[in-house]
């Protein structure tokens, strides 16, 4: 994996209970450079007795896809000896050190662990020498506005060996809300000795772009804009090249949609798939027509093939097309 020479990459963001190999895969075939698993816990993994069925449906690979694997964890043995057990399965190794969640941060991991920069050194590290594979960090801009330390943290990186390192231009603090300083990441970008992958904010092509001139980076990550929309990617590196881009039309959308359910169900199964495909037909039906009232449909079908079945019908009586 060869972050240095990368040009205009798209990358799709790990994202908790969205980014499986399905819809990694889906984002691939619409022009997504890069993945990343899921977040996995070191400590699940090296502690667990045996490999648990929601841990290989964590670490699954999509056919042909290029795809790191996100760790997090604090403890040093433990991070080491988790990277010697997946990094030769991945193009890379991501560290993560910028989940905002309560559960991950009283642990000391996620963003907890931006605050303790020798230990985040000594994470990236033990890692980095466990494994043969590029290590990648993820990180934010600090755990508030009083103490935004992104500019130590990427210098840190570089020196500590890493290969790459993704900035979402938020701090801990935010969460998700408010905007993206894409400016911030542009100061880190330009100052930085390793390639900054800028993410935050980019739902439309021409946030992207916007993104790209602002920060002057390779790379855009992009998270919670793809929910329901592989098609971004497609669209962003038609803009890119050619200054305009496709819309999507609702049969691809709905089509999409019906693909997402079988390749979902072939993943974790029939009463997980109906399930968890609620929340991505909800994102996928997004702007179409009396979409809050399938949405209601949808959040009790009992089964994949009810939902299936609503799709197909909702694409006869709204847009008068057949499922492909």
């Amino acid at each position: 994996m060869d972050f240095q020479n990368c040009s205009n990459a798209l990358v799709l963001a790990p994202m908790a209970g969205i980014t499986d190999c399905t819809f990694r895969y889906l984002c691939m075939q619409m022009g997504c450079d890069w993945g990343v698993t899921e977040m996995i816990s070191a400590n699940g993994l090296v502690l667990s007795p045996k490999e648990s069925p929601i841990q290989r449906q964590l670490m699954q690979k999509a056919p042909g896809e290029t795809v790191g694997v996100q760790l997090f964890g604090v403890n040093l043995r433990v991070m080491e000896k988790a990277a010697q057990m997946v990094g030769d399965q991945y193009d890379f190794i991501d560290i993560n050190m910028g989940c905002p969640s309560p559960k991950i941060v009283q642990g000391g991991a996620g963003a907890a662990l931006g605050r303790d920069r020798g230990l985040a050194r000594l994470v990236i590290e033990a890692v980095r020498q466990a494994c043969t594979v590029p290590v990648t960090v993820k990180i934010r801009l600090g755990w508030d506005d009083a103490h935004l330390n992104y500019m130590d943290m990427v210098e840190m990186a570089g020196q500590a060996g890493a290969a790459a390192i993704a900035i979402h231009g938020r701090t801990r603090a935010q969460m998700y809300a408010g905007r993206a300083d894409m400016q911030a990441i542009a100061r880190a970008a330009a100052h930085s000795a390793i390639p900054v992958i800028a993410n935050g904010d980019i739902a439309s092509p021409e946030d992207a772009l916007r993104v790209f001139e602002t920060t002057g980076c390779q790379a855009v990550m992009i998270g919670r804009g793809a929910a329901g929309n592989p098609f971004l990617f497609r669209q962003i590196k038609q803009y890119l090249h050619t200054g305009r881009y496709d819309p999507v039309t609702p049969e691809e959308k709905l089509s999409t949609a019906l693909t997402h359910i079988r390749l979902l169900r072939d993943l974790k199964g029939e009463a997980v798939a109906a399930k968890e495909m609620r929340k991505h037909i909800g994102w996928y039906i997004k702007g179409l027509r009396d979409a809050a009232a399938m949405r209601e449909k949808i959040n009790t079908a009992p089964s994949t093939d009810a939902l299936s079945q609503m799709l197909a019908d909702y694409m006869r009586s709204q847009y008068g097309a057949q499922p492909e």
